[in-house]
């Protein structure tokens, strides 16, 4: 799981923001915790609108710019807690999304591999059991359908 997360810098930062502007607020630093959240969800943002933009044809349109509203409104009402953590959800589903397709991508190659290759069967003229690769096996049933 870590060496996932390494992959996911994106992810990593949205999760450091909202630590960050907790500990600034408690430290009373409520200007820095408001530089930090623009600056974090300029980040966000951007990067959202460059997949949004470079993948049109993904479907994501109306999901994609209600993603972009809900990172940038917190901080136009200051807000300055709130975007970041709103952040860390958008980016920390991505992240676990990825990770299930990965995880997914490998099951299925384990299973793949898994799978047999021979196939054993009783020969008609010896009633012997023959060990045939699948290759050889015939594509259609013994009736002829």
């Amino acid at each position: 799981m870590i060496r996932f997360l390494h992959g996911q810098p994106l992810a990593l930062g949205a999760a450091a923001a909202p630590a960050a502007a907790l500990v600034l607020t408690a430290l009373g630093l409520s200007s820095a915790v408001g530089v930090l959240a623009v600056g974090a969800l300029g980040i966000v943002t951007a990067v959202t609108a460059r997949d949004m933009v470079r993948n049109p044809t993904a479907g994501h349109w109306g999901l994609d710019v209600l993603a972009v509203v809900a990172v940038i409104a917190p901080v136009l009402v200051g807000e300055y807690i709130t975007g970041p953590i709103i952040a860390l959800t958008l980016t920390g589903g991505g992240a676990l999304e990825a990770l299930a397709a990965q995880r997914a991508s490998r099951e299925l190659d384990t299973l793949l591999n898994r799978a047999p290759a021979f196939a054993h069967r009783i020969g008609p003229a010896t009633s012997e059991v023959e060990h045939l690769p699948f290759d050889e096996l015939p594509t259609r049933l013994a009736d002829g359908s």
